[in-house]
């Protein structure tokens, strides 16, 4: 399998040397494990399950076709997915934006775009991310600025990354 990432998820019996060292295989592996609990389809399953299931409503809306939503996917969030999780890119776009973008949604499309009440607190609290210093993580002026530096850079590598395989593929 070409995919590096593996949910590692112990369950009550398992001992805690033993996670450890499937971690350390799994990092050696060349692979990028990351503990979970156990839950109804973990996360790479609820997390593309979602986004399948929201591609399927908007396809049976008429909203687009599934190859034009498949370019938006890869060609905006999906773009930034290899280079940053969802969590780094909600800081850098302000968790504030993000809260008015699913209150719009919320009165367009009904209560599945809940604002969560993490969210909500963290921009109650003024914590709206890279701009304030502090969103779901924190930010140092040096950080912030080696973050932007580094998306920069990222998308750069990325955006030679997706010609060269449009090319093979066409």
């Amino acid at each position: 399998e070409w995919i590096p990432g593996v949910e590692v998820i112990p369950c009550s019996a398992t001992d805690e040397a033993i996670v450890s060292d499937v971690i350390s295989l799994l990092r050696r592996a060349g692979k990028m494990p990351a503990r979970v609990r156990d839950s109804p389809g973990f996360i790479a399953n609820r997390l593309q399950f979602a986004l399948f299931r929201e591609a399927v409503r908007c396809v049976d809306e008429g909203v687009a076709t599934p190859e034009d939503i498949d370019t938006v996917v890869q060609s905006t969030f999906g773009f930034r997915m290899p280079a940053f999780g969802p969590f780094a890119i909600a800081d850098m776009a302000g968790l504030d934006v993000y809260v008015n973008i699913l209150g719009t949604l919320h009165e367009g499309l009904g209560d599945q775009f809940d604002v969560p009440g993490t969210l909500q607190r963290l921009v109650d609290d003024g914590h709206i991310g890279l701009k304030s210093g502090a969103g779901f993580e924190q930010y140092s002026r040096e950080d912030a600025e080696h973050l932007v530096l580094h998306r920069a850079r990222a998308y750069s590598a990325l955006a030679s990354v997706m010609d060269g395989l449009a090319s093979d593929y066409d």
